[in-house]
């Protein structure tokens, strides 16, 4: 079965003992929680998690040519794709055998003395991380666990409970 954002909530509210939502529009509690949730980038969070391979992207991206290092140390700007969650790896060839470990990451660039970096990283586009039909079943669960976690402070009673929910998270 594919994942879809109900069948995610429904999880979650599985995970918190709570009743099924029938869509994501029911007017009750638990939805408009898990709506706060979800809109405070939930994806992009859950995403940051891991080194997911299905939301894996590889690249090549060449420098800047309008930039110009201000210290004169040869480093060269590279812009970050705009579906950028995290990095996986910066490469100096594209066989991604020699990484590049002089790179930094600094105020949403990245900075190397390469001319051409090759970088493998994780996407929240929607044909890569934002595409339910490419979740596999193990991050799909993650995504419940983690919801449900996020969402038990308000949805759940007793901090015994929101400890159980959060252990759960933690081995999801």
């Amino acid at each position: 079965m594919v994942a879809t954002k109900l069948s995610i909530w429904n999880g979650a509210l599985n995970i918190l003992k709570h009743r099924r939502l029938v869509t994501t529009t029911d007017d009750l509690e638990a939805r408009y929680v898990l709506d706060d949730v979800w809109d405070r980038d939930f994806i992009d969070t859950i995403l940051e998690k891991g080194l997911w391979n299905h939301a894996m992207v590889t690249v090549m991206i060449d420098a800047d040519p309008s930039y110009t290092d201000p210290l004169g140390a040869g480093w060269n700007r590279f812009t970050i794709p705009d579906d950028y969650v995290r990095a996986a790896g910066i490469f100096t060839n594209g066989n991604f055998t020699d990484p590049d470990l002089g790179y930094k990451e600094e105020a949403g660039a990245i900075y190397s003395t390469q001319s051409v970096i090759y970088m493998r990283y994780i996407s929240n586009g929607a044909s890569y991380g934002a595409d339910y039909s490419l979740w596999p079943k193990s991050f799909t669960r993650f995504a419940e666990h983690y919801l449900a976690w996020m969402a038990s402070g308000r949805l759940v009673d007793s901090d015994a409970e929101r400890k159980d929910v959060e252990r759960l998270a933690q081995r999801a």
